[in-house]
């Protein structure tokens, strides 16, 4: 499973005492979080006014990767995912200066309310809105007697959540596994309404329809 072990306890303090962070978040207005599969690193890109930070972030403690593993039809599945103790590394450049290798380190946490697996057979992909908050350190040198913390910021922002699962084939009920979730950032309100569902296969959602209709019709 796609759990950060050990750094929960840190992840918890990061996430109610930004030691020393500045008092005013920075917004992210662009960029994203992407985990592909259940056990590979994520993608992140944060953008900001006078700050930018990118690289591979360590599997969340929470996410829809440990929710559906796998899950069937009416099941929660949960789309939050948290990110703590010692998140990553990757570049960053904030207020004009640039970093190479820098660790990334203390609790983000992406909020998105939670679906159930549909009754019907086949893949699916669901969108709808995420808040998003947190503390990032950053350091060179991390864990040496020359290390350097050269980012300490709290971060806020808003988006929309997309994750997609595959129905896994050959089961007479059906099972979904996780297969990718998103979070891309925006700098505005224009989010989907929650829990928009879309079914993918061969003219599935219609076959359904027609399906129904002719039950009523009886």
């Amino acid at each position: 499973m796609k759990v950060n072990r050990g750094f929960l306890p840190a992840f918890l303090l990061a996430c109610t005492v930004a030691i020393d962070a500045h008092a005013d978040p920075v917004q992210i207005t662009s960029g994203f979080l992407e985990s592909i599969g259940l056990f590979d690193t994520a993608d992140f890109e944060f953008v900001g006014a006078d700050f930018f930070v990118q690289g591979g972030a360590e599997p969340g403690v929470i996410g829809p990767e440990l929710t559906c593993f796998p899950c069937t039809a009416g099941d929660t599945i949960v789309l939050n995912t948290n990110y703590g103790g010692t998140i990553g590394s990757g570049t960053a450049t904030v207020a004009g200066t640039s970093y190479q290798q820098v660790t990334f380190t203390g609790g983000l946490m992406f909020q998105s309310a939670s679906i159930t697996a549909p009754l019907v057979a086949g893949d699916f992909t669901v969108t709808q809105p995420f808040t998003f908050s947190g503390n990032l350190l950053g350091f060179l040198n991390y864990n040496t007697p020359n290390e350097q913390m050269v980012i300490n910021e709290l971060l806020t922002g808003h988006g929309v959540t997309t994750a997609a699962f595959t129905q896994t084939p050959g089961q007479q009920t059906p099972l979904f596994s996780f297969q990718s979730v998103r979070y891309d950032f925006t700098s505005d309100a224009a989010v989907p309404e929650p829990a928009t569902l879309l079914l993918f296969g061969s003219g599935l959602g219609a076959a359904y329809l027609r399906k129904r209709l002719g039950n009523n019709s009886k």
